[in-house]
């Protein structure tokens, strides 16, 4: 017995330190007891590589009365703005290429946390595909529930590594520039970026059914559910069109704001959409047109964007129908 106890120590040696290193690097914040490592780092190195993880975990160790919910268009709205602007705490849980039905699953992950007050999602129609689907967030949450799944999790093993490479270092281990001119970027995202999104396309019943769920369980408890239809520069709506897609974008809008709640849109021809000065890519807006749209749906003065309503939305079916015009 004593034979075996000395050769099971002797296994677990190295487990035992792993585990050491991982909660001294700790590049998530999972076990949050560590300063070897600054946060600036982590933030700069980790977050990129796994923003959703990095999110929840950070949601998790404090959680808040308001929400932000979006892919990588949502982090422009900035959190630090629109808190200014409202004087209420708010938590942005995104992740890069975030799917629809991630972000409902990210609003359930908050519920079982922390009942918010506001949600508002950000999407927009390129979301709306029933071939637009991922299961990270479940993966993500089960890390959450057991950290030996963490401290053997191999993407969190390459994280450790590269934090501390680039704390030893002082520079960025993770570059998130493309590699190519803006302009070639540009033309790379009209071109490969639409097909990818507008290319394959059918109506996503099931996600359209989960959205109807999430809004009557945050009804029920007492959230406020928003939508942010975010804008696409012109170039990237036209490709819609050129997919014979603008009926089923407009059906999108309809079904949002048939869901009985404030539908902000941004995505057709208006200043922002025109102007290639107001998105870093055809996609992604700026930082200063993030701040446009704050000012304008928190402070509920509409200028350039419109809220959705039953009047809009006839305008909207009208211009869809083969005999307008006739």
């Amino acid at each position: 017995m004593k034979k075996f106890l000395i050769k099971a120590s002797i296994f677990l040696i190295p487990f035992l330190l792993w585990a050491g290193i991982v909660m001294v690097i700790d590049p998530f914040n999972y076990f949050n007891v560590s300063s070897l490592i600054p946060d600036r780092v982590k933030l700069r190195n980790a977050k990129p590589l796994n923003r959703l993880m990095f999110n929840m975990i950070q949601y998790k160790h404090d959680p808040s009365d308001n929400l932000t919910i979006g892919d990588s268009r949502s982090y422009n709205l900035k959190i630090a703005q629109i808190e200014k602007i409202t004087g209420d705490d708010y938590f942005l849980l995104n992740s890069n290429a975030l799917k629809l039905n991630e972000s409902f699953e990210l609003y359930w992950f908050a519920s079982r946390i922390k009942q918010p007050d506001k949600v508002f999602f950000i999407l927009n129609f390129n979301m709306f595909n029933k071939f637009a689907y991922a299961d990270r967030v479940k993966g993500a949450e089960g890390i959450l529930n057991n950290p030996l799944f963490y401290i053997f999790d191999r993407s969190v093993a390459e994280t450790c590594w590269l934090v501390t490479k680039a704390y030893i270092q002082n520079s960025p281990a993770v570059s998130t520039t493309p590699p190519m001119t803006r302009e070639k970027f540009w033309d790379w995202n009209i071109q490969v970026k639409a097909n990818d999104h507008y290319g394959k396309f059918s109506y996503p019943e099931t996600l359209y059914d989960e959205m109807k769920r999430v809004v009557r369980h945050a009804k029920k408890n007492g959230t406020e559910i928003t939508f942010i239809i975010v804008p696409h520069h012109i170039e990237m709506q036209a490709r819609v069109a050129d997919y014979g897609l603008t009926a089923d974008m407009n059906r999108f809008r309809k079904d949002l704001f048939e869901l009985g709640v404030n539908v902000y849109d941004y995505d057709f021809v208006n200043e922002i959409t025109i102007d290639r000065a107001n998105f870093d890519d055809p996609i992604h807006f700026t930082i200063a047109t993030g701040d446009r749209i704050i000012n304008e749906v928190w402070c509920g003065k509409m200028k350039i964007g419109r809220l959705l309503t039953s009047t809009v939305i006839d305008s909207l079916l009208l211009t869809d129908d083969p005999k307008h015009g006739d």
